[in-house]
């Protein structure tokens, strides 16, 4: 969180997948904001950052809906002079809600043996179910900037507290860890061309996701470095692999402030036989506001 080269970033996502297997594809939109704090205001390079995000989930005919609204706070610690080494601590506390409408879906009691009558009683409450709650998570990142590379590596724990999610009986919610680390290579000073990779592991539960891949950044016009007038323009592709389940494509297009994205996934796993192959599109909408002028040390360290 604030752990980037402006005063305030804006993103929305946008996802929706699996729309080849079922008439309610599912759909996820996320919203957020955050911003650096008392930057250049306290000692040495350190500074505060925090901000808000808004994710809501919409899954399958019974519109099983989540919506969750959270908090986050850092710290950053500069680790050397000029703030070109960090250290990150970021904690986060959110309010959920989730939600399940039964009447959408169809039941065994109204099978009559040959046919199936929606007019049966199905036995099931009549009404939707709800269920809120309360989760916290927290993270630490290690982050180094120079003029030609960056990177940073870091790891995370959502969950925390393991929130009950429940409807009408326990279902206390896995913990999940989350170890990442990812890099801007600039291949030289002439050179327009970065390289971007990045990879995740995530366990919760029984379950493991490892996603890793890269992409290729081309610089099609440079900011300038002393006056500002001209404006950073870039287009980005790449691929990735999620492991035993998806093949990604991304690309992406950034120009000053702006930045826009789109990436598709490629099923690859078992369900391959009712997807053929289809799984899901991401878009990607960002502003990152600088207002009063980058130093010319900041310019200098971006990729």
């Amino acid at each position: 969180t604030g752990a980037f080269n402006g005063d305030i970033r804006v993103t929305n996502n946008y996802r929706q997948q699996w729309s080849s297997v079922t008439s309610m594809p599912y759909k996820t939109l996320t919203m957020s904001l955050d911003a650096p704090i008392f930057k250049g205001k306290m000692k040495g390079d350190d500074y505060f950052a925090g901000g808000f995000s808004v994710n809501n989930d919409k899954a399958g005919q019974s519109k099983l809906t989540q919506n969750l609204y959270t908090g986050v706070i850092s710290f950053n610690k500069s680790l050397s002079q000029g703030g070109g080494k960090y250290v990150s601590l970021g904690f986060q506390t959110g309010y959920g809600m989730r939600s399940l409408d039964l009447s959408q879906l169809s039941w065994d009691n109204q099978w009559t043996g040959s046919t199936y009558n929606s007019s049966l009683p199905s036995g099931e409450p009549a009404i939707g179910l709800t269920k809120s709650y309360v989760d916290m998570s927290g993270g630490i990142m290690y982050s180094q900037i120079g003029e030609m590379i960056k990177w940073n590596i870091g790891a995370a724990m959502f969950h925390i507290n393991q929130p009950d999610i429940g409807f009408g009986t326990k279902d206390k919610l896995y913990s999940k860890t989350i170890v990442h680390a990812g890099g801007s290579f600039r291949l030289s000073k002439t050179s327009n061309v970065v390289l971007i990779p990045a990879m995740e592991v995530v366990l919760q539960g029984p379950t493991t996701m490892i996603n890793s891949g890269i992409n290729f950044k081309y610089i099609l016009q440079d900011r300038s470095k002393y006056t500002g007038y001209y404006s950073e323009m870039s287009i980005s592709f790449g691929g990735w692999y999620r492991l035993a389940d998806a093949l990604i494509f991304s690309m992406r297009f950034d120009y000053g402030q702006f930045a826009s994205g789109f990436s598709y996934d490629m099923n690859l796993s078992g369900l391959t036989a009712a997807t053929s192959g289809r799984g899901g599109f991401e878009l990607l909408f960002q502003y990152t506001g600088v207002f009063g002028g980058a130093t010319v040390k900041t310019v200098k360290s971006r990729i």
